[in-house]
């Protein structure tokens, strides 16, 4: 199981890491329309790192699945895919809100 939080945080760092360097030198100009996107990148990309743990652990089958769980999650909304919450480890239940 630990092995599913790990990847994830690699991923993380290995894009976040990419990111800096490649934009640390950069002037950048923003308009006000680019905090839309800006925002909605963000949350795209929460959502698919924070459906990495449930989709590596195989407790959840199919990406799709994994995805609706995390975005479940971070939006707090409840809904949910799994039939049996209580068959998942205690890490994804405490990863699951």
């Amino acid at each position: 199981m630990m092995k599913a939080f790990l990847v994830s945080m690699e991923t993380i760092w290995i894009i976040a890491l990419r990111v800096i360097f490649f934009t640390r030198k950069q002037k950048i100009t923003r308009s006000p329309g680019d905090g839309l996107v800006l925002v909605f990148a963000a949350w795209v990309f929460t959502c698919l790192i924070g459906a990495m743990p449930y989709y590596i652990s195989g407790y959840i089958r199919g990406f799709s699945g994994a995805v609706f769980e995390s975005v479940s999650g971070f939006t707090t909304t409840g809904a949910s895919t799994i039939i049996d919450v209580e068959a998942l480890p205690r890490s994804l239940l405490f990863w699951r809100p």
